[in-house]
């Protein structure tokens, strides 16, 4: 057995592992010229085994976690808003047609169905286009505000996340 700097008694392992792992440790030992094999397993497997590093690989996959959780919630924030817009715009379209058509006269409808085909086609060419090189029609629209963990619900939020007004005290002259 060989003697470690602490005065300790190495212990010869011997063991198999995996093609891609080997090829990992001969990079990291060909990177790090000064560390032997021995030692970067060595470390390696301290590093794993002991509790204080256990500690810091959860906590920093807790905070990684909790940027991804943060990072969902502000896109189907996002998504809700878009949503919205889009159901919006739908009503207003569908509303505004029909209170600005006429009805087409039985004789007509044929060659209003005809044209109707010719002008959607039209607009799916207009849309496609529109699509291709990433540009949106609604790139004007404001974004909504970031939402991080300093902005979750507290108690006295209702679900909306308004806070719930606990003074019963109100001036009718505050808007």
């Amino acid at each position: 057995m060989a003697t470690s700097k602490a005065g300790k008694h190495k212990v010869l392992v011997s063991g198999s592992i995996d093609p891609d792992v080997f090829e990992a440790l001969e990079r990291h030992c060909r990177a790090h010229p000064s560390r032997s094999r021995s030692a970067v397993i060595t470390q390696a497997l301290r590093q794993l085994l002991s509790p204080d590093h256990q500690e810091e690989r959860e906590r920093v996959l807790t905070a990684n976690l909790d940027k991804l959780y943060w990072h969902q919630h502000n896109q189907a924030g996002h998504v809700r808003q878009e949503l919205r817009a889009i159901k919006e715009m739908v009503a207003l379209l569908a509303r505004t047609f029909y209170n600005h058509t006429p009805e087409i006269p039985e004789g007509q409808r044929q060659a209003a169905a005809i044209s109707g085909e010719k002008r959607f086609n039209q607009f799916l060419e207009a849309l496609a286009a529109q699509i291709e090189p990433g540009q949106s029609a609604l790139e004007g629209m404001p974004e909504p505000a970031v939402v991080t963990a300093d902005d979750a619900p507290h108690p006295n939020d209702d679900a909306d996340g308004v806070e719930k007004d606990t003074n019963h005290d109100t001036d009718d002259d505050e808007v």
